[in-house]
C-alpha cells in the first residue's frame, strides 16, 4: 500500500508489463497500453518538449515508423489504393517510440517497477493455469487421472485454461522474464543466487509446459550462453557446476513431462510448415516484386489443388511481409531487425538476447500479425533502448543509464 501510494502517479506505466501477460483478451492489454500512453503523456513537461525534434531524428524511431509505413509504402509503388492498407495492430509503431524517448528519465527511474510488474504478469499466468489444471481435474473431471508425463497436460494448460495466451506468445514472456532474472543473478549478482536459480529453474520447467518447442528451446540455448559467457572470457563462476546441474535436471525434468505430447507435436509441426513454406515460396515467386498486400493475402488458399476452404497463414515474418509488401517491406522489415540487435549487442546482453528471440522465433511464428506479439516487441525495445543504450547523441537526454538493476 505504502508503494501505491509513493508511487501513484506512476501506476499507469506498470499497468502495461502486468497486464501483457495475463489471461485476458487483448483488449485489455490495449486499453492497459492506452493507459500507459496517457500516464506517460500527462507527465510530459514543457521543457521534455524541446527535444521532440531530436527524439523523432532517433533511428529506432524513424526505422520503427518505417516499417509501419511500409504498407503505405509498397501499396504506392503498386499503384494500390484499397483504404484497407491500414493496419491497426501496427500503431505502436508510431505511438511508443517517440513517447517513451521523450519521458526517457521516468522510464529508466522506474525501469526496476516496470520489469517487476511483467514479471508478477508472467507469474500469476503460470499459477493460474496451473490453477485451472488443479481445477480441471478435480473439480470438471475427478475421474480423470493426473500424470505430469501425460501429454493431456499440455492441451489442458493450452485449450482448457480459460483465455489461454498462445503458446509461442507465453513462451517469448517466459524467455524474457527468465534471461534477466538468471542475467542479473550469474553476471550482476543482484539476485541471491537461491533465489535466482531457484526462479530461473521455475521459469524453464514451465516454459516445457505452457511455452512452445521453438521458446522453449532458445531458452536453454540463451541460459547456456549466460552462464559460460564469462567462462569464455577466462572469469570463474563460482559454483559452475551446480548451475549446469541445475540447467540439466531442469531440462530432463521438462522433456520427460512433455515426451509424448513433443514426439507428436514436432511431426505435425514440421510437417506443416514444410508445406506451408513451400507455398509461400510460391506465392512470393508470383507476387514479387512488390507484394500484393495483407487483404488480398487473406485469400490465398493453402492448397491451389483443393477447395477445403483453408488459407495460408504464413508462420514466419519474413515471407509475410514479403509477400505483403513485396521486397521493400522485406528489407524495411531486416533492417528493422538488424539495428535492433545491433543496438542491443551494443549495449546489454538482456536486450541483445530479447531481439535474438524475435529474429529467431520470427522464423516459425508471424509475430507481427497479432497485437500481443507487436506490443511486445515495441514496449520493451524502446524500454531497454532507453535503460541501456548509450544515446550517440549528448544534447537529446541529460543522462546515461547503463546501471544494473535490481529485479527482485
Amino acid at each position: 500500500m505504502v508503494f501505491l501510494m509513493k508511487k501513484s502517479k506512476y501506476l499507469g506505466l506498470f499497468l502495461f508489463p502486468f497486464v501483457l501477460p495475463l489471461p485476458l483478451p487483448m483488449k485489455y492489454s490495449a486499453m492497459a497500453l492506452i493507459i500507459f500512453i496517457i500516464n506517460l503523456v500527462l507527465l510530459v513537461k514543457k521543457e521534455n518538449l524541446s527535444n521532440l525534434k531530436l527524439v523523432i531524428k532517433t533511428p529506432l524511431v524513424i526505422i520503427l515508423l518505417l516499417f509501419f509505413l511500409s504498407d503505405y509504402i509498397s501499396a504506392i509503388v503498386r499503384f494500390d489504393f484499397n483504404p484497407k492498407v491500414f493496419r491497426e495492430v501496427k500503431l505502436a509503431f508510431i505511438l511508443l517510440p517517440a513517447l517513451i524517448l521523450l519521458q526517457k528519465e521516468i522510464i529508466v527511474k522506474e525501469f526496476v517497477n516496470i520489469i517487476k510488474a511483467f514479471f508478477y504478469g508472467v507469474l500469476f499466468y503460470i499459477v493460474f493455469a496451473w490453477a485451472n489444471v488443479w481445477y480441471f481435474y478435480t473439480i470438471t473431471h475427478p475421474t480423470y487421472i493426473f500424470d505430469p508425463t501425460d501429454h493431456f497436460i499440455v492441451y489442458v494448460l493450452a485449450r482448457e485454461t480459460p483465455n489461454s495466451i498462445h503458446h509461442t506468445y507465453i513462451g517469448l514472456y517466459i524467455l524474457l522474464i527468465t534471461i534477466i532474472v538468471f542475467a542479473y543473478t550469474v553476471l550482476y549478482k543482484k539476485i541471491s543466487l537461491f533465489l535466482g536459480l531457484f526462479l530461473t529453474l521455475f521459469f524453464l520447467v514451465n516454459s516445457f509446459y505452457i511455452g512452445g518447442k521453438s521458446t522453449t528451446m532458445l531458452l536453454v540455448v540463451f541460459l547456456t550462453f549466460i552462464l559460460l559467457k564469462p567462462v569464455a572470457k577466462g572469469f570463474q563462476i563460482k559454483g559452475l557446476k551446480y548451475y549446469i546441474l541445475g540447467l540439466i535436471l531442469a531440462v530432463v525434468v521438462g522433456v520427460n513431462g512433455i515426451y509424448e505430447w513433443l514426439t507428436v507435436s514436432i511431426k505435425q509441426s514440421l510437417g506443416l510448415r514444410i508445406n506451408i513454406y513451400k507455398r509461400c515460396i510460391d506465392v512470393t515467386m508470383e507476387t514479387f516484386p512488390f507484394g500484393i498486400g495483407k487483404e488480398k493475402l487473406n485469400y490465398i488458399p493453402l492448397n491451389i489443388h483443393s477447395n477445403d476452404g483453408e488459407h495460408l497463414i504464413t508462420h514466419n515474418i519474413y515471407f509475410n511481409e514479403l509477400i505483403i509488401n513485396g521486397f521493400i517491406g522485406l528489407l524495411i522489415l531486416l533492417s528493422m531487425l538488424f539495428y535492433v540487435c545491433y543496438i542491443g549487442y551494443k549495449s546489454h546482453i538482456t536486450f541483445w538476447l530479447f531481439a535474438l528471440s524475435i529474429v529467431a522465433i520470427g522464423l516459425s511464428e508471424d509475430l507481427f500479425v497479432r497485437q500481443a506479439g507487436v506490443l511486445f516487441f515495441v514496449f520493451f525495445t524502446c524500454i531497454f533502448y532507453v535503460k541501456f543504450y548509450k544515446i550517440p547523441n549528448p544534447n537529446l537526454f541529460c543522462c546515461n543509464s547503463l546501471e544494473k538493476i535490481t529485479l527482485i
